[in-house]
Formats: C-alpha cells, structure tokens, sequence
C-alpha cells in the first residue's frame, strides 16, 4: 500500500462516481438570498484543517439564516 497515492482511496470513489450514468442539474443560487452558504464557506477558509459536526446551527450563521428564511 506504500505505493498509492495518499489520497487513492478518495480518487478511487470519485472515479466511482464519475462512472455512473448521471444527470446533473446545476442552477446558481444568488448569495443574497444564501448567505448561510457563504457565511459556512468563509468560516470554513479561515478554519482549514478543522472537522466540525454541529447538531443545530452554529451561532454565526444564525443571523443569515434568518435572512435567507425571508428570501
């Protein structure tokens, strides 16, 4: 196992999906009307290398959440 690649087992399950026969849909969400996206995004750069599991929203993100709710 020495010899693959450190993240082998990841390349390996997207390859997996790659294969499937998929239908993809893509729409662009303004971030006015999902700024909880981006305020988990910018939190998420400035806290690389972090895992975080939440059961209920984080506190920052309570205030878009409220935002986006009335969108």
């Amino acid at each position: 196992m020495d010899y693959l690649h450190k993240h082998y087992d990841v390349i390996r399950r997207v390859q997996r999906w790659l294969a499937r026969d998929w239908v993809v849909y893509v729409s662009h969400i303004p971030r006015e009307i999902n700024s909880v996206a981006h305020t988990l995004a910018s939190w998420g750069v400035r806290n690389l290398g972090s895992n975080v599991f939440w059961r209920s929203p984080p506190d920052f993100v309570l205030f878009p959440l409220g935002r986006d709710s009335m969108s």
